[in-house]
Parts: C-alpha cells; sequence; structure tokens
C-alpha cells in the first residue's frame, strides 16, 4: 500500500516540529536548570544563615527557646541549641559555594525535619526539606566548586576518593528517580490540597480572583472553576509523570495568576522553585512519559525512513524495455552495465562491498514492470517483490 508524498511530508513535519521541541527543553534543561539550582541554593542557604546570626545574636534566648518553646525530647537542650547552630552557620557556606553540597545539606534536612516535627508543622519546612533532598541526590550542579574539582579529586590518591565518587554517581543514578518522584507527588498533593479547599470555600475563591489579573482575562466565576479544575487533575498528570512537562508549565503560569497556598503569599517561590526543577529537569525515569521515550526511541525515525528508501536499500534501475533492462548480469563487459546500473547499485554500500555488488546485491528480472511504489519502495513483475540487503 503506497503513502502518498503530501502524507509523509506531513508526517515528517510532525515529528520535526516533535524533534526541535525536544532540542528546545533540553537546551533548557543545561542551561536554565543550573541557575535554577544556583539560586535555590542561594534561597536556601540565606535562610539558615539568617537563623544562625539570630540566635548568635541573644544566645541567652536560643538556650531559654531551646528549652521551653521547642525541645527535642531525644536530646539535651543545651546539646541541641549548640548543634543546630553549627549546621546553620557551618553548612550554608558549604552550600553557597557548592563545595561538599551533599554532606552540607545532608544536616540542614535533618534541621528541617526536626523542626518540622518538633517545633511547628508548616509546609515550608517541608519545603527545605524536599528541596534540600534535591541536592542531596542530585548535588550542586555544574555551577559549584563540586563540579570544577571532583573529578579532579576522585582521580587523585586521596583515601577513600575513588570508592567515595562512585557511591555518591550511584546515589544519584539510583535516587535521581526517587527524588523527583517524591517533587511530583508533594506538589501535587498540594495543589490538590488547595482545589479541594477552594471548592469548600468558593465565595473567597471567586474574591480571591477578583483581586487577581485573572480579571482581565476571564470573569472571576470562570476563573475560579478552571482554577480549581486544573489543580485537581495535576494529581493525575504529576503522579503518574504524564505530559509532566506541560503540566508544571501550566501550574506555573497559575501560580503567577493566584496564590495556590491561598492564604499565605510568601509559600508561593517555594511552588516557583518546585515546578521549575520539574519542569526543567523532567519527570525521571518513574513515569509514564520516560516510558513512552524509551518506547519511541525503539522505532525507526520517520524523518530517516525516506531517505533509507533510496540510501540504505538497493537500487534498481530500470534502462527501458531494450536489452540493458533484461539481464545485465549476463552482460559483464557491456557499458550500459558499468556505466548505468553498477554506479547506481554502489552509490550506497561501504566501499569493500563494491565489487560483489552484481552477485550479491542486485537481482535482475526478465519481462514488464506491473507496478511501483515509492514508500516503501518496490518494484513488481507480476507479482510484487521486495528487495532487501542480502
Amino acid at each position: 500500500m503506497s503513502r502518498s508524498p503530501a502524507r509523509w511530508n506531513a508526517v515528517s513535519l510532525g515529528t520535526s516540529l516533535m524533534r526541535r521541541a525536544n532540542d528546545a527543553v533540553r537546551f533548557a534543561e543545561k542551561t536554565l536548570g543550573p541557575l535554577l539550582d544556583l539560586l535555590i541554593r542561594l534561597w536556601l542557604a540565606e535562610i539558615f544563615w539568617t537563623s544562625g546570626l539570630v540566635k548568635l545574636q541573644n544566645w541567652s534566648v536560643a538556650l531559654y527557646l531551646s528549652a521551653h518553646e521547642y525541645p527535642v525530647s531525644w536530646i539535651d537542650p543545651v546539646t541541641a541549641a549548640w548543634l543546630g547552630e553549627a549546621i546553620e552557620m557551618i553548612c550554608p557556606p558549604l552550600l553557597v559555594l557548592g563545595l561538599a553540597t551533599r554532606f552540607a545539606a545532608i544536616p540542614m534536612l535533618i534541621l528541617s525535619l526536626v523542626i518540622q516535627f518538633s517545633f511547628q508543622a508548616l509546609d515550608q519546612h517541608l519545603f527545605w526539606a524536599v528541596l534540600l533532598g534535591w541536592f542531596v541526590v542530585k548535588g550542586a550542579g555544574p555551577i559549584s566548586l563540586d563540579a570544577l574539582i571532583g573529578r579532579g579529586i576522585a582521580a587523585t590518591a586521596l583515601p577513600l576518593a575513588a570508592p567515595v565518587a562512585r557511591g555518591l554517581n550511584l546515589l544519584t543514578q539510583w535516587g535521581d528517580p526517587v527524588v523527583k518522584l517524591v517533587l511530583r507527588c508533594w506538589i501535587a498533593a498540594l495543589f490538590f490540597r488547595s482545589g479541594v479547599m477552594k471548592i469548600s470555600h468558593f465565595d473567597a475563591t471567586r474574591m480571591l480572583f477578583e483581586a487577581q489579573p485573572a480579571q482581565l482575562l476571564l470573569p472571576p466565576d470562570w476563573a475560579a472553576r478552571i482554577s480549581i479544575l486544573i489543580e485537581l487533575a495535576c494529581l493525575l498528570f504529576l503522579v503518574l509523570g504524564a505530559g509532566t512537562r506541560i503540566t508544571a508549565i501550566l501550574l506555573l503560569g497559575l501560580t503567577v495568576i493566584v496564590d495556590p497556598s491561598f492564604q499565605q503569599r510568601f509559600d508561593v517561590a517555594y511552588y516557583w522553585m518546585v515546578l521549575g526543577l520539574i519542569a526543567l529537569h523532567g519527570p525521571g525515569s518513574l513515569s509514564i512519559d520516560a516510558l513512552l521515550a524509551r518506547l519511541l526511541r525503539r522505532l525507526p525515525r520517520l524523518d530517516a525512513m525516506r531517505r533509507a528508501s533510496y540510501e540504505g536499500m538497493p537500487h534498481v534501475l530500470i534502462i527501458g524495455g531494450g536489452f540493458g533492462g533484461i539481464a545485465p548480469r549476463q552482460l559483464p563487459n557491456h557499458p550500459r552495465r558499468s556505466a548505468q546500473l553498477f554506479p547506481v547499485s554502489a552509490a550506497a554500500l561501504p566501499g569493500r562491498d563494491r565489487r560483489s555488488v552484481p552477485g550479491r546485491y542486485c537481482r535482475t528480472h526478465s519481462g514488464p514492470v506491473s507496478g511501483s511504489a515509492q514508500y516503501p519502495r518496490r518494484v513488481g513483475r507480476g507479482k510484487r517483490r521486495r528487495y532487501r540487503r542480502a
């Protein structure tokens, strides 16, 4: 069955657009991804560093708070105060420089969880933990001292340098899908909660949209309903990892219009950070997007199939109805064979096979040609035949 050139061109155009979109995503990941990683490191370091400076200026107050306001049951209050202060003064500079980033992020991650479960439960603390977990698994990124000197240290004779480097590479390899899944599920749960809250307080939601720039685009009722629908639907798309980058970009646009936390505008920056990581770095291998990408890579490239029909398969040359098209293999000294059939057949073959073209790659048949199809190329005599490499 032949494929029309117009239909083939449409398919080829579609695949070309998809390839260009994929190239644009990869370019954004290589350029904007490291900048976003650096921005998040600076943001987190500033929070912990400021907290440490405040405690140093009022150390007696810090000890009182550690003993009475947010005591940790499994550690002495004075020890907890000193340990927390050490983490807040030592680890943030390392995080900013991107030096020993994973080892600096681990204590900060533990401190965030202690604050969340022993002091005050806030989404902000869990955002700290999720973002610090990203750096524990992925490292600081290209804009860091780790990236600058990491390979050199691994190649030196320092004790345990090579095993530690291999261990960190394995952590990144095996932890990357997990941390990306956690990011997707965490932000999806927050948006789903926001959608449920907007449904239960729809009048307040409509008033919220009346005060937002969304009123310039849609009526408040429509804007509120569409926002709720998007926030509820994102749970499915983000958790399954289907259309993940598009969903993340859509949610980024939604957070510009309306506060997804519904009351705490300060948390919106954390939404942007997490959604930016998902949009730039992708959903990871534990996703439907990754599964579809693996399946598509196994298929032949459509834009190459047309060239393959000309270059990758043997060429059949019909030299009219005379003796040239009857049996050129039986006429080894005839000039038409060397001048027309042989060069055409050998054009797409390696040089070492050119001398064996007539015997291995060419088949000739006498009789009238009954038909031909360009995609894939067929030439038949009575019953259609497909010509492939021997």
